[in-house]
């Protein structure tokens, strides 16, 4: 298993939710918390909807940043991934199900949602195509220590 695969799998295990940061229509960082997302190999998956304005963020900068944390940690072991990667609403209807499917997988709120076919056209489903990925673990040591720039 790849170190961000192995990163990845062992923050979204134990993380609710994550941050997504878009640049928004200002120039400025917009922050957000997504509750109904997945992880694949060198992508992250997220469910919004269709109308929001991280979708118009997304359409006009694709630049993305998601940060993943365990929840409940304590300082001196806290740790978390911090991603960078471009965006893209996903349009192919074989390739929607597909990302659904894993979402559902580890998001019970979603998987009712998709059951009860509340899932449809006002929903976006953004597939992140991963650029950058960064390890923070305190428990390395302060500051640079701490950080670990993974290969993807």
């Amino acid at each position: 298993m790849s170190a961000l695969k192995e990163a990845l799998k062992i923050q979204a295990e134990n993380a609710n939710y994550i941050v997504l940061g878009t640049i928004g229509d200002n120039g400025l960082p917009a922050l957000r918390v997504l509750g109904s997302y997945a992880v694949g190999d060198n992508h992250v998956y997220f469910s919004t909807p269709a109308s929001s304005r991280k979708i118009q963020h997304i359409k006009a900068n694709p630049g993305v940043s998601i940060l993943i944390q365990k929840d409940g940690q304590k300082s001196p072991d806290f740790s978390n991934i911090a991603l960078s990667g471009k965006a893209r609403v996903i349009s192919d209807k074989a390739e929607f199900t597909k990302v659904a499917e894993l979402i559902a997988a580890r998001s019970p709120r979603f998987k009712q949602r998709l059951a009860n076919g509340e899932i449809g056209t006002e929903t976006a489903l953004v597939q992140v195509d991963l650029v950058d990925a960064r390890i923070t673990d305190l428990s390395k040591g302060p500051g640079a220590k701490a950080v670990t720039i993974l290969d993807l």
